[in-house]
C-alpha cells in the first residue's frame, strides 16, 4: 500500500512539475480574441458555412494556459444576404464557433461578427419623380449593391457561453 501511494504521490508530482494539465474547466463568461483566417465576402458565403478563425493571443485563468495564440478554431454563418439588383447590399452575421484549448478540448464560443454592405438603391422620391418616365425612357437602375466583407486583421472578441449543443 506504501508502494501504490509513494507511486502516486510521484507521478503527482511530475505532472505538477511538467506542467501536465487533466482537468481543465473554463468558466462561462470568458473573453477568447479571434480573427478570421481569410477575408470573406456576402456575396461568396452561404447561410450555415463554415469559415476558419484563430486566437490572436494567448488566454489564461489564473495562471494556467487555457487557449494558445494561433490555435484554429471554425466559426458559423448564421446568415449571409447576396447583394441584389435593384442595389440591395450584401449582409453577412456570424454567431457561434469552436475552438480548442490546450488539452484538444472542443469549447463553444459566441462570436459577434455582423456587417451590412451599402445599398445603391435610387431613393423612394427618385423613383417617384422618375416612375412615369421609366415606361418611356429606358433607365439602367438595375445596379447591384455592395457586398458585405470582414477582413481578416479584425479581432473579434468570443465568449466562452454556458454549455449548450450547437
Amino acid at each position: 500500500m506504501k508502494k501504490i501511494l509513494s507511486l502516486l504521490i510521484s507521478l503527482l508530482i511530475f505532472c505538477i512539475n511538467t506542467g501536465v494539465v487533466y482537468a481543465l474547466e473554463v468558466p462561462a463568461g470568458t473573453t477568447v480574441p479571434v480573427m478570421l483566417n481569410n477575408s470573406i465576402n456576402s456575396d461568396s458565403l452561404s447561410d450555415g458555412d463554415v469559415v476558419s478563425i484563430r486566437v490572436t493571443e494567448d488566454v489564461y485563468i489564473g495562471k494556467q494556459k487555457v487557449f494558445a495564440k494561433d490555435t484554429q478554431g471554425v466559426a458559423y454563418v448564421a446568415k449571409a444576404e447576396h447583394t441584389s439588383h435593384h442595389g440591395g447590399a450584401g449582409m453577412i452575421a456570424i454567431k457561434d464557433g469552436k475552438i480548442m484549448d490546450v488539452n484538444n478540448k472542443k469549447h463553444n464560443v459566441q462570436i459577434a461578427i455582423s456587417t451590412k454592405g451599402k445599398s445603391k438603391r435610387p431613393s423612394s422620391i427618385f423613383l417617384s419623380i422618375i416612375g412615369v418616365l421609366i415606361i418611356l425612357i429606358p433607365f439602367g437602375c438595375w445596379r447591384y449593391g455592395e457586398p458585405a466583407t470582414v477582413s481578416q486583421s479584425q479581432v473579434f472578441n468570443s465568449i466562452v457561453p454556458a454549455e449548450f449543443d450547437l
